[in-house]
């Protein structure tokens, strides 16, 4: 069941909760205070003031892109989302971005190179070889990296998550803007990573921190460390090597990035979550097909990893302040307070996850291809 869905049929079984240190949780009150003021289901809800402006930069916009200005238009879109965050209006954004790209030069000196945005390149044959969704998926990457922030990308299977992440670190590797980074990932799926990194990317160094050879595990760790690169690594390993990763020569070593591969794994409370948190990194990217399965407490652990807590605060506060009043709401002794209490409250955890979360289905995927080559059938 996808994040919308789940957060509007609220339907959920109460679990027992452990009592955990508490955590700073100034982020996560500005959060709440960012996120009321832009939890209206439509613009009426927006002040007048706002919704004056909000609207005559919509109308700006379109102009400027309508007469070839696409970028002048990306600006005033994005002034607009400043107002009122709109996640259609993020995926507009983001196209034109990617639109802008295909028709911009490069200012890069090699000509193979095609520029995404200031100081972020891909191949131009990497980038040639992306259906326009993974486009989109690569430069919300980099908007992630620009704000300093984690989060999970969410497609459905089949639309190419593992592409999105290696295109993305190409780029993030050609530009010198990571060094090392780690993706955490199943047994069963270490050899197709490693495939996709040698078709696609042939340049990275990839490690692959596995096999029963201590020496050649340590060797593959120095060699993404010392020489810069990708370290591939299972779930299991990390458990039981999570000192190691976290350190060199006595002192903390932080990862640039840490990518979880069905990172779903660490919903729960197990040895698994703990080992992941463990390993510090700058950067935190989950990706998932199932991120919420109708469980807010289950939806608190990706985004406590991916933000490393900054984002919804405490698990207590987070059940104060969120599940307990949407659960109550949907129950059938509610009265109609704690009915619209709970919607407000659900509403308001949706505009605060949005700009961290990514999700398309195949289904829209399609219809987007569809219309797009209805749209040239008619010119």
């Amino acid at each position: 069941m996808d994040l919308e869905t789940s957060l509007s049929n609220i339907n959920i079984k109460t679990d027992n909760y452990e009592t955990e240190a508490r955590k700073s949780d100034s982020g996560f009150e500005k959060n709440i205070k960012r996120a009321e003021t832009t939890s209206a289901s439509s613009y009426s809800e927006v002040e007048d003031e706002n919704k004056e402006k909000f609207m005559r930069l919509i109308k700006e916009a379109r102009q400027l892109a309508e007469n070839g200005d696409v970028a002048s238009g990306i600006k005033m879109y994005e002034k607009a989302q400043k107002i009122k965050y709109s996640t259609k209006l993020e995926q507009r954004i983001l196209k034109m971005k990617a639109f802008l790209a295909e028709q911009t030069e490069s200012n890069h000196p090699k000509n193979d190179m095609k520029q995404l945005a200031p100081n972020f390149y891909l191949h131009r044959k990497l980038f040639d070889q992306l259906y326009d969704h993974q486009k989109e998926g690569v430069l919300w990457l980099w908007s992630l990296y620009q704000k300093k922030k984690g989060g999970i990308l969410a497609d459905d299977m089949g639309l190419g998550k593992t592409i999105q992440i290696i295109a993305f670190l190409a780029g993030m590797f050609d530009t010198q803007n990571v060094k090392c980074v780690m993706i955490v990932v199943p047994l069963s799926v270490m050899p197709n990573w490693l495939n996709e990194f040698n078709k696609w990317t042939p340049g990275i160094n990839v490690q692959e921190y596995h096999g029963n050879s201590k020496k050649e595990k340590e060797r593959a760790l120095s060699k993404v460390r010392t020489r810069g690169g990708v370290l591939l690594i299972t779930y299991g390993l990390v458990m039981t090597t999570k000192e190691v990763l976290s350190e060199k020569h006595g002192q903390e070593f932080v990862w640039d990035y840490i990518i979880l591969d069905e990172g779903h794994k660490i919903k729960n409370a197990t040895k698994t979550s703990k080992s992941v948190h463990h390993v510090p990194a700058k950067n935190r990217i989950i990706l998932t097909g199932t991120p919420v399965q109708n469980n807010l407490k289950e939806l608190w652990s990706l985004f406590d990893y991916a933000h490393q807590g900054s984002l919804l605060g405490t698990l207590r506060t987070f059940k104060m302040e969120f599940e307990t009043p949407i659960i109550r709401a949907r129950e059938k002794d509610a009265t109609m307070v704690e009915k619209k209490l709970g919607q407000e409250m659900a509403e308001t955890l949706k505009n605060i996850i949005k700009p961290y979360f990514l999700r398309r289905t195949k289904a829209e995927v399609q219809a987007k291809k569809d219309s797009h080559q209805g749209d040239s059938k008619s010119l």
